[in-house]
């Protein structure tokens, strides 16, 4: 499995890595620090296998922020990997960011930041149980 994480926060990458690696060694976690970076490194992805299931993107990336991410994958990424899910992460504590970015089938929501911890294991072993069933 590939992750990759979009945080301009080195820390935040940092955490998010670690908590990933706890749940499962094996997952590849590719981290970038601007949304920018991000579409590189999706643009890079020569083959399907290299493209991530999980995208987990900062909700504010100065000057960008995750609704421009969301737009630019669903015209360019989306149609070739329809299976790839993304979590915006966010520290604001209401859900005013989930409700502003529409209905996309890919955006699976908005996690605060204190929660993705949480949150990360079920996200998981969801995906997991999802594979065993296709």
């Amino acid at each position: 499995m590939r992750i990759l994480t979009i945080d301009d926060d080195m820390i935040n990458n940092l955490i998010m890595r670690e908590n990933i690696k706890q749940i499962d060694k094996n997952i590849y976690v590719i981290e970038k620090m601007s949304l920018i970076d991000g579409v590189l490194y999706l643009k890079s992805c020569k083959n399907k296998a290299d493209f991530p299931e999980f995208i987990f993107c900062d909700l504010n990336l100065p000057p960008y922020t995750a609704k421009d991410f969301i737009r630019i994958f669903n015209k360019y990424f989306y149609p070739l990997h329809a299976y790839t899910r993304i979590y915006i992460i966010s520290a604001a504590v209401d859900n005013k960011p989930e409700r502003s970015m529409g209905e996309y089938p890919f955006l699976k929501g908005v996690l605060n930041k204190l929660e993705f911890d949480d949150r990360l294991r079920e996200i998981l072993s969801t995906e997991e149980v999802q594979s065993e069933n296709n």
